[in-house]
């Protein structure tokens, strides 16, 4: 009997266990997420959070014809989409602010540098401030590797030993 009881008692202990770390990865694919500051920018203007909300609210199309100063659309326009070198549509959503005007000291950027870096790291990086500033927290606190500016932007696989871009340009050339 004392075998019997001795199994028992194993076999509810491993039930207990197997119950608390079901219940534990339930509660982790269901538990909450506090969003505690946010940043953004959206075509039509939208360049904070009460702009976006106003763009949604109205139910505005934000899609626009290409503005003059970003290409010389009817040189690149072609009513055939299999034109080569060409593109079959002269509309897109476009953000109001020019990505030039990006204030590279403020990130202690030297101008070299902000020549080089893609719009869309330009804007992350200013993004990413906003979305602090909007949580209210001081980011001169943060240790500088866990600065938003940290954050990069490339895909991971164009830059993956074996990928077309790794092969046609090597290693080197990445930064």
């Amino acid at each position: 009997m004392s075998d019997a009881n001795d199994t028992l008692k194993k076999l509810y202990i491993a039930y207990k266990d197997a119950q608390a770390r079901l219940d534990k990865l339930e509660c982790a694919r269901t538990e909450g997420l506090a969003i505690i500051g946010m940043g953004c920018r959206f075509p039509g203007g939208a360049s904070d959070l009460p702009g976006f909300w106003k763009i949604l609210h109205e139910g505005r199309d934000t899609i626009t014809d290409v503005p003059p100063e970003r290409w010389a659309r009817d040189a690149w326009l072609a009513s055939d989409p299999t034109t080569p070198g060409k593109m079959y549509t002269a509309k897109g959503g476009y953000l109001a602010e020019p990505v030039d005007a990006f204030d590279a000291a403020f990130f202690n950027i030297s101008p070299r540098e902000a020549r080089a870096l893609d719009p869309q790291q330009r804007l992350l990086l200013e993004v990413c401030w906003e979305t602090f500033e909007n949580a209210g927290l001081d980011v001169h606190w943060i240790p500088p590797a866990l600065r938003p500016w940290s954050v990069c932007t490339s895909p991971v696989r164009a830059c993956a030993p074996g990928s077309p871009t790794w092969r046609s340009r090597g290693p080197s050339t990445l930064s």
